[in-house]
């Protein structure tokens, strides 16, 4: 697991994987925190033979990486496959790297809880950014790429969490069915997720300024995503260590070439890494292939939910990355699992072609 983190002391645990009816006094298979401000690994251990599952009374500090409050850092704990080894990395580096004697890590196999910032396993306040729950050893690469923000397909992922989100009990995962509760004293509130109130109260983790351009072109248009979520308008402030995506939002034009501080994408749809220095983003436009070729006829059109054509049409309905994500060949086509957000429907009539652009 990791998580972007800061402490609101020197000493206690911050996150880890515990029994959701016991405290760390003795039990949980492992828990992340500091001890005099450097970061340390509380766990308890497999006696190799019986059930016994001691906790070892003295935790993993690291020699020199410390952790202090009102710091924010992405702390990641990694577990080998058998248990007898983890490590621990902070912003992707290599802090603690610990043997497991006996029989290893005390995993658990039955009702478990990940428990992170103040709670009852580990008392110890903390502010909280972003959680991610893997079910793969990651490699230390994949730890810092991680940094700037999984994608929702990555291999492993099982939970990515937004507290900053938050707007109820609940913190919705990005990338899954387990949602993240509040718990006070080991039962779901009736009240808000504070974590979001706090995050709105307190200093986060820090920004940086992104600029970017307008295009020249009167028809052309492009917003800059950050967990698909337009940033503001330029220049806006943009969390360190994230990853930003360029989304084309015109019909007549498309992407030419995405250039970061005058270095171009490879791939348009490559991830803008930002990093802990302002950067610019420019865009420039060509028009779409085939643009020339759209007749003014109008052959269909979008209304609360349904594409609407004219007998003998066929349509390929596209995201703003260019995926295309349906196909209509009837004359009414329902898209309502469609997910929220702005498409292009490509309709075809004999040598007739319209593109419409809606809105779910």
């Amino acid at each position: 697991f990791s998580a972007w983190i800061s402490p609101m002391g020197y000493n206690g645990v911050l996150m880890g994987h515990v029994q959701n009816s016991i405290t760390w006094a003795v039990e949980g298979s492992y828990g992340v925190g500091v001890k005099d401000g450097k970061l340390a690994v509380w766990y308890r251990k497999w006696d190799g033979n019986s059930t016994g599952c001691p906790g070892v009374p003295t935790p993993a500090v690291s020699e020199n990486t410390t952790l202090y409050p009102g710091e924010f850092a992405f702390i990641s704990l990694v577990t080998s496959n058998e248990g007898r080894t983890f490590k621990v990395y902070k912003n992707g580096k290599e802090a603690i790297s610990q043997e497991v004697e006996d029989g290893g890590l005390a995993l658990l196999y039955d009702a478990c809880d990940f428990a992170i910032g103040d709670s009852k396993y580990n008392k110890m306040p903390c502010k909280v950014e972003e959680v991610q729950l893997w079910n793969k050893t990651l490699t230390p690469e994949e730890i810092e790429a991680s940094m700037f923000g999984p994608k929702a397909d990555a291999e492993g992922l099982v939970a990515h969490y937004l507290p900053e989100s938050a707007d109820a009990t609940t913190v919705e995962n990005l990338v899954g069915d387990i949602d993240a509760y509040y718990r006070k004293n080991g039962t779901v509130t009736s009240g808000n997720f504070p974590i979001a109130d706090a995050l709105q109260k307190t200093n986060g983790r820090s920004t940086v300024e992104v600029t970017y351009n307008t295009p020249v072109e009167e028809e052309a248009a492009y917003e800059l995503r950050r967990f698909d979520v337009a940033i503001g308008e330029s220049p806006a402030p943009v969390k360190t260590y994230s990853n930003l995506y360029a989304v084309n939002l015109g019909e007549k034009y498309k992407f030419a070439s995405v250039s970061v501080n005058d270095t171009p994408l490879e791939n348009i749809n490559d991830p803008i890494k930002v990093t802990d220095q302002n950067l610019t983003v420019n865009a420039t436009f060509e028009l779409a292939t085939g643009i020339e070729d759209v007749t003014a006829e109008a052959i269909a059109y979008y209304n609360d939910k349904v594409l609407y054509m004219s007998q003998g049409a066929t349509a390929v309905i596209y995201n703003l990355l260019g995926t295309a994500v349906a196909e209509a060949t009837e004359i009414t086509t329902n898209l309502e699992n469609l997910p929220a957000g702005i498409y292009l429907a490509k309709v075809s009539m004999g040598e007739n072609t319209t593109i419409i652009r809606f809105k779910k």
